[in-house]
C-alpha cells in the first residue's frame, strides 16, 4: 500500500495449509508406484509437485500410485533420485545385473547397444543369459555404469 511502509516476512510451511491426508502408507510396498506414494506422503508433497519434479504428467503419477500403470524405463533415474534408493534389489546373475543396471541408467536396449557399439539383439541375448558379453564389451559396460550410476557388474 502506498501509505504503509511495513513488510511482513514469514517462513512458508513445509506442507500445504490444512494438510490432512487420509491416504494410507503401505507397510510393504510392492510396486514403484507404492514406493513413490509412500515417500511423497512422508514428505507431505502433493502429486502435482512430485509430477513436476519427475517431468511427467500428473495423471501418469496418479496411475502409478494406484497401480494402473508403470513408469517408462527412461523415467527410472529421476524416480530413484526422488526416492533416494532403488526399490528393486540388485540381482545375483550377470544377465540380470545388466538389465538392472540398464534400467537404473534409464536406457532402452537400443540405447545401451548404441553406447557399447553392438546390435540391440545382442543386449537382449546378454540379458536373457543366452550368451556372455566378450571381455572388452563387459569392460566398456562396467566403465559406463561406474561413471553414470556407481554400479558394478561383478
Amino acid at each position: 500500500m502506498p501509505f504503509c511502509h511495513l513488510t511482513i516476512k514469514a517462513q512458508r510451511p513445509l506442507h500445504p495449509h490444512r494438510w490432512k491426508s487420509t491416504q494410507v502408507i503401505a507397510e510393504q510396498p510392492n510396486t514403484i508406484g507404492q514406493h513413490i506414494k509412500n515417500h511423497r506422503l512422508k514428505l507431505h508433497l502433493l502429486q502435482r509437485t512430485v509430477a513436476e519434479y519427475m517431468c511427467v504428467h500428473i495423471e501418469s503419477l496418479k496411475n502409478w500410485e494406484r497401480g494402473a500403470g508403470a513408469p517408462a524405463i527412461r523415467q527410472m533415474p529421476r524416480i530413484i533420485e526422488f526416492l533416494g534408493y532403488d526399490p528393486e534389489p540388485q540381482p545375483e546373475t550377470l544377465a540380470k545385473r545388466l538389465a538392472y543396471a540398464r534400467r537404473r541408467l534409464g536406457f532402452t536396449q537400443e540405447d545401451l547397444a548404441e553406447k557399447l557399439e553392438v546390435a540391440p539383439g545382442t543386449i537382449l541375448r546378454w540379458e536373457k543369459g543366452d550368451c556372455l558379453p566378450p571381455a572388452k564389451k563387459l569392460e566398456r559396460a562396467q566403465a559406463l555404469l561406474l561413471e553414470n550410476c556407481g554400479l558394478t557388474l561383478r
